[in-house]
Order: C-alpha cells, then sequence, then structure tokens
C-alpha cells in the first residue's frame, strides 16, 4: 500500500497559483473527499474515480497503475487472486479461471501449469489434478478424465497411461483394476475383461492370461476358474470336451484321457484297473522256466567243452616227452 501525500516543493506553489485562477482545493466534507472552491467556485465537486484526495497538495491525484483507489487518500495494492494493469483503476479484477496470483500488487495473472487447475476466479493457486484425471494444456480450469482403459496413479500428470496386461478400466472407473479370476486380458490398455474359453482356466486376479486345462481334466463353461478331474470310469479326449463312458473292455481310472484296454486272455478287468490274468502269470513262470534251462544247459556244455580240452593237453605232453631222443651223459 503506497501513501501519496506529499509532493515537491515548487509543484505546490504551481498548484497555489492554480488555485488564483479559479481551480479547486481540498476540503472534508463529512466522509467524502472532495474539492471545495476558494475563489469564484460555489460548488463542492467529489474526486474523480480512480483518483485520490492528496492532502499536502489541495489535489486529486491519479492512482499509478497495478492498483485501486477506493475514494480515500491514499493508492492500494491488488490483494492476492486479483490484478489491476491500468492506471486510475478503482477496482482490481479477480484472476480468472485457469489462472491464479499468490501475491499482492499484480498486473496480470500466471496460468495454471500443466497437470493442475484453478476452477474459480480470484485463485490464489491452482490446484493439482486428481489421481484418475490429467491436463495437457496451461491454463485450465478444470481436468479432464482419463479415458476407459487408461488411468494416472500419481497427483498432476498431464497424460493418462494405458492400463497393464491383466487389468481393465470402464467408464465408472478412476483407477485400473485386476480382471477377475476367469477372465483375461492380453493387451494393455482395455476398458473390460474376456472370459476364460471352454478348456481354459484362470484362478487368481491380476494374472493376463487363461491357461489351458492338463490332459484328464476339462471344462466346459466361460470363465472358469479351475478345470475339473475326470471322474473314474469316464475318459476325457480332450479339454473342452465333457466326460466319455469307458468302453467294456477298457478301464478308465480317474484323470484318463484315453481308455485303457484289458486284452484277453492276458489281462482282466476287475473295476477300473486292468490285472494280469492267471493263465498269463502261468505263461510268464513257464517262460521264465525255460530261459533258466536254457542257460543252464548252455552253462554245462561249456563246463564239459573246457574239461575236455584240458585233457588233451596233458595227454600231448606226455607223448612229446617220450618221442625226444636220450642225451648221452657218458659215465
Amino acid at each position: 500500500m503506497t501513501r501519496l501525500n506529499s509532493n515537491p516543493r515548487g509543484y505546490v506553489i504551481v498548484v497555489k497559483l492554480l488555485l488564483l485562477l479559479g481551480t479547486f482545493c481540498g476540503r472534508t466534507v463529512g466522509d467524502n473527499q472532495t474539492f471545495c472552491p476558494k475563489y469564484l467556485v460555489e460548488k463542492c465537486i467529489d474526486c474523480p474515480a480512480g483518483t485520490f484526495q492528496s492532502l499536502t497538495s489541495d489535489l486529486c491525484l491519479c492512482c499509478p497503475s497495478n492498483g485501486q483507489c477506493p475514494g480515500t487518500e491514499y493508492c492500494m495494492d491488488c490483494p492476492p487472486g486479483q490484478f489491476q494493469n491500468k492506471s486510475r483503476a478503482t477496482t482490481c479484477n479477480l484472476c480468472h479461471a485457469g489462472t491464479f496470483c499468490n501475491t499482492t500488487g499484480c498486473t496480470s495473472c500466471q496460468p495454471c501449469s500443466s497437470g493442475s487447475y484453478s476452477s474459480l476466479p480470484g485463485s490464489l493457486t491452482c490446484v493439482p489434478c486428481s489421481v484418475g484425471f490429467y491436463q495437457p494444456i496451461r491454463g485450465s480450469s478444470e481436468c479432464i478424465k482419463c479415458p476407459p482403459g487408461t488411468e494416472t496413479m500419481y497427483l498432476g500428470q498431464r497424460n493418462c497411461k494405458n492400463c497393464r496386461k491383466g487389468h481393465f478400466k470402464n467408464d465408472s472407473m478412476t483407477l485400473c483394476h485386476p480382471c477377475p479370476g476367469g477372465q483375461e486380458t492380453k493387451e494393455e490398455g482395455k476398458y473390460n475383461c474376456t472370459s476364460c474359453k471352454p478348456g481354459y482356466h484362470k484362478e487368481l486376479e491380476g494374472e493376463h492370461m487363461c491357461y489351458p486345462c492338463e490332459l484328464g481334466t476339462y471344462t466346459l463353461l466361460y470363465g472358469s476358474t479351475s478345470c475339473t478331474s475326470c471322474p473314474s470310469g469316464f475318459f476325457c479326449p480332450c479339454i473342452q470336451c465333457g466326460p466319455i463312458p469307458c468302453p467294456e473292455e477298457a478301464v478308465c481310472p480317474q484323470g484318463s484321457y484315453n481308455p485303457i484296454f484289458c486284452s484277453s486272455p492276458f489281462y482282466v478287468r476287475q473295476g477300473y484297473k486292468c490285472f494280469i490274468a492267471d493263465s498269463m502269470v502261468g505263461i510268464i513262470i513257464g517262460s521264465s522256466l525255460v530261459v533258466v534251462l536254457f542257460f543252464v544247459i548252455v552253462a554245462a556244455k561249456l563246463y564239459v567243452k573246457r574239461l575236455r580240452r584240458g585233457g588233451l593237453t596233458e595227454n600231448s605232453s606226455l607223448v612229446q616227452d617220450c618221442s625226444t631222443e636220450p642225451v648221452y651223459t657218458g659215465l
């Protein structure tokens, strides 16, 4: 706030001279600052808008720029949230929405930075965009909600990011949410999730894709969170096929994806399992005995051959010793 209540000495002399020519001098009548004539004038005249009465010069002086003159004896700086860039102003202007001024005496208001906004006139500061909203332009009066499939996870964002795989966001949501069990999103930026097709399942939230059922299990529904094991007495040839009754000549334990046939006369069916038939047991035992007997005979023959070869070697050495000529050694 600047009080303008003094003037140079020469200015006062000039003023006094002008007053002699019929100009106005300062007088206070009630609560109003007025010009009252000293010479040749009968009326008192209020100071014009945008001026104030100087207590030393008896003149109405003009308020300088970036302030206001409310009709008192001094000029005032504009308060925060307001501005004035003209002289002779009686009031200050509120900062427009999307702008702000946080000090006194502003000649203009600053635009809000991108990622923030001011929705009301006369704002002292700008507000950062909330989570789920963004604003890429400076000087905005509001933030924009992120479109479906995108989000902002922090305050004051200039743009939105796509939802991650396994997550989604529709019009009613502010942030991306993980897909529930039985649903998936294989790509980023999705606004809804897709149900797992038959033969596939997804148990946990947040996983981005459905997984096929293992062999011997199946699911016939969309959006399955788990697979069902093929029951005993049935077989499930594919993961999206229902259980098929096991043939009479075969067995199908739980989790079978193919029937196991019991070939007669080697195997017999008992319940959901195949067992070796008694006849097959006899055949196996007899075959084993034959094999053992064969190896025994072969081993015996080899042993006899070795014995015979040993006897021939001894006889041949005796014959050789007798056929040699005697050596004369003398008397």
